[in-house]
């Protein structure tokens, strides 16, 4: 869970007022450097952020957050699965909001689709989280001029070797997504497959079941939602010794991963009799 933290005026005098309306509308004050006040409270239909009265967003849900010297960061819950979340950045001092992206679309949004996991004040930095089975987080720090984006990748560095047995059993009746993110099931499935195949297999087992021990096999599949026919995975790790077998299925296009002189697993095989 991300970490809630609330803003603080330029002198560090605490003047928001965080108030819970209800299970959706928050209460809160910043005041700017000049003097005027950015607050959040419920409007008739949503929540709404002002600047001295004026209405500046309005949304499901907006939430100011402390970010350093990159000023007021402003979450939005815009309300969807999909996309649940966007973020903007407020000066403190001129109560405006910054360009993140210039010649973007949408200038000042930035980290859409993503959710905040923490933000540290002192450092300038702001952590957010997407599906993503090669990285922790995404790291935006605000330089006073830019943003820089980058990602705390998920290292590989002291993880044991895969092997069988119980270290692939362990899988068993586990959301496949947590496998992905282990740097020892990574070590393994890079042995048959290249980054970015396995980048396609983590997004393409996005929709997916937990993971079964069949025929002396881990398997685990899955597929892109709103598209299970076009593109889908399955993945199948043998419990004696812990090889893995690979198939992805991109819209006709068929990516397998399989040690050289090993025959495919029943899963693999019934995949390719439904997606030749």
């Amino acid at each position: 869970m991300r970490n809630l933290i609330f803003v603080f005026a330029f002198l560090a005098t605490p003047v928001v007022a965080d108030v819970e309306l209800d299970a959706f509308d928050y209460a809160q004050e910043v005041l700017l450097e000049d003097g005027r006040v950015l607050t959040t409270g419920a409007g008739d239909y949503a929540t709404v952020m002002t600047l001295d009265g004026e209405v500046l967003i309005e949304e499901m849900q907006i939430e100011l957050v402390d970010a350093g010297a990159a000023r007021v960061l402003v979450e939005v819950a815009n309300g969807g699965n999909a996309c649940p979340y966007s973020f903007r950045l407020i000066d403190r001092a001129t109560g405006r909001f910054r360009k993140i992206g210039p010649d973007a679309e949408r200038s000042e949004v930035f980290a859409e689709c993503e959710a905040l996991m923490s933000v540290v004040p002192d450092a300038n930095l702001m952590l957010m989280w997407r599906y993503d089975t090669r990285s922790y987080a995404k790291s935006y720090i605000w330089n006073g001029y830019a943003m820089s984006v980058g990602e705390i990748a998920i290292p590989l560095d002291g993880a044991p070797e895969p092997e069988g047995g119980d270290m692939v059993t362990r899988w068993e009746g586990v959301d496949p997504f947590e496998l992905l993110k282990d740097p020892i099931e990574q070590k393994r499935l890079l042995q048959v497959i290249a980054e970015d195949d396995f980048e396609l297999l983590s997004w393409f087992l996005s929709f997916r079941s937990p993971a079964k021990i069949r025929d002396g096999f881990l398997v685990a599949d899955g597929c892109v939602k709103y598209a299970c026919d076009a593109q889908n995975a399955v993945l199948a790790i043998r419990v004696s010794d812990g090889r893995p077998f690979v198939r992805i299925y991109d819209e006709g296009v068929v990516t397998l991963g399989v040690f050289e002189g090993e025959d495919m697993p029943t899963a693999l095989s019934q995949h390719a009799l439904r997606y030749p």
